[in-house]
């Protein structure tokens, strides 16, 4: 089973498409949430949402009724949000994946024109860790997933999201983080989060291996 967040940033069509066609060709089930203004994606999509979510404060006013027509024709479930409140749709939109389904769960519309909301998304994603569900935030450039200690990653140079590839520390100091495989290697160093170093490396194995003794790690594949 693999989940779909639409939230309200930037949508890439292709990549939700992407998503749809590798879960339809490998048999899996898919359950698509959207949160708010990621109802506008899934209309725009012809995307009948399995969990629509959210306050409504952001999308296009149409969004709501037609979430009421999709529930009462059976197709999706509506809960309507009161604006007033700590989390947002999206982090919403993820506990409620994290209640009702299993495995990988990828996020669309996490990224945008708002730095506050990309980096409340990484933040949130961190819950991903805790609860061994992996979440792989998409968009037109990039693909973005957490690691720490108990959750390497392998990715194999064929399967690479872009030429690029990047790892930011996102909870103080990152120690002991291993690069295997890639142009510029790094073994047991200490990514401070006050320097550019693990920024824009290269997968040239067939398989780049990274792997990190303490800390929370970001792993961005990338694409001009």
């Amino acid at each position: 089973m693999r989940t779909m967040i639409l939230s309200g940033g930037s949508i890439s069509d292709r990549e939700v498409k992407k998503t749809i066609d590798e879960a339809g060709a490998l048999g899996e089930d898919l359950t698509v949430i959207a949160a708010d203004k990621g109802m506008e994606a899934a209309d725009r999509l012809g995307i009948a949402p399995d969990w629509i979510i959210g306050d409504f404060d952001s999308a296009d006013s149409s969004m709501l009724d037609r979430s009421k027509e999709l529930e009462q024709a059976g197709k999706s479930r509506l809960t309507v949000l009161n604006p007033v409140k700590d989390d947002t749709d999206s982090e919403a939109a993820l506990h409620l994946a994290f209640e009702h389904t299993d495995g990988p769960i990828y996020f669309f519309g996490g990224s945008g024109t708002r730095i506050d909301h990309l980096l409340s998304n990484l933040m949130t994603m961190k819950q991903g860790l805790e609860r061994n569900r992996e979440i792989f935030l998409i968009d037109d450039h990039n693909r973005v997933r957490l690691m720490d200690r108990d959750h390497p990653v392998s990715i194999r140079k064929e399967d690479q999201f872009g030429s690029y590839l990047s790892v930011i520390p996102l909870s103080g100091p990152a120690e002991g983080v291993n690069l295997k495989g890639f142009y510029y290697p790094l073994e047991n160093a200490v990514l401070s989060g006050r320097d550019s170093l693990g920024n824009s490396n290269e997968i040239t194995a067939e398989v780049g291996e990274i792997t990190v003794q303490s800390g929370v790690l970001a792993v961005i594949e990338a694409r001009d």
